[in-house]
């Protein structure tokens, strides 16, 4: 076999892969993840910033030495990340459940289990999709619990979990995107940015009665 043959053979390899990325298109990822996700996860961030700065937005009375301690975080108590190290934590965790739920299939349309592979099936079973919420609820809540701020953690938490979940969709659409499929990464940004952050908002609301009944 020529070296011609081998390299052929070795590109049509990787072009069958199924965590092949010879058919993605950065331009296609780029209108999808700058527009529908980079910019108002921006904007968005910025207006809890700033919202974080008065007084009156956080619970300020905590107990003595209310900070939780240990890997896990409690109830009772205020997290120690900072605004910052929520929304990383939160992204890769959305990221995470996106990619490793909806990158594979229990029932595609034959049937039979597909992946997990990149472009990613289309078709899932609705305990699979179940799965998937209740795993982007526990993510975000957790990931709530573990902020400094509970009123702004409980804010940033969903907002960066959409976002981390956004934008592996948008990789998975950018195979070949089309229109509709670009208003599915917009949709998915909104309803979770809205469905996860009342699931944390009422946590937190919780959790500041407690604290605030500690601190009496």
């Amino acid at each position: 076999m020529s070296l011609k043959d081998a390299a052929c053979v070795r590109a049509q390899k990787r072009r069958d892969h199924p965590m092949s990325w010879s058919g993605f298109s950065p331009s296609h990822f780029a209108s999808l993840e700058i527009p529908l996700v980079v910019v108002p996860t921006a904007v968005a961030s910025l207006v809890i910033w700033g919202m974080g700065r008065s007084p009156s937005f956080e619970v300020s009375e905590w107990p003595d030495g209310s900070v939780s301690r240990g890997f896990w975080p409690r109830w009772d108590r205020p997290g120690k990340l900072s605004r910052f190290q929520i929304g990383v934590l939160a992204f890769v965790l959305g990221f995470i459940a996106c990619a490793g739920w909806l990158s594979w299939t229990a029932e595609d349309k034959g049937g039979g289990a597909q992946g997990p592979s990149y472009p990613p099936p289309g078709n899932f079973p609705a305990w699979q999709i179940a799965a998937l919420g209740v795993t982007l609820i526990v993510f975000a809540v957790l990931t709530s619990m573990y902020a400094r701020r509970v009123t702004s953690g409980a804010l940033i938490s969903p907002l960066f979990s959409a976002a981390g979940f956004s934008t592996a969709m948008s990789v998975g659409l950018s195979y070949g995107v089309t229109s509709q499929e670009g208003i599915g990464v917009g949709l998915s940004m909104i309803g979770l940015t809205v469905g996860l952050g009342i699931v944390t908002l009422v946590c937190a609301a919780l959790r500041a009665g407690k604290l605030k009944r500690l601190a009496q």
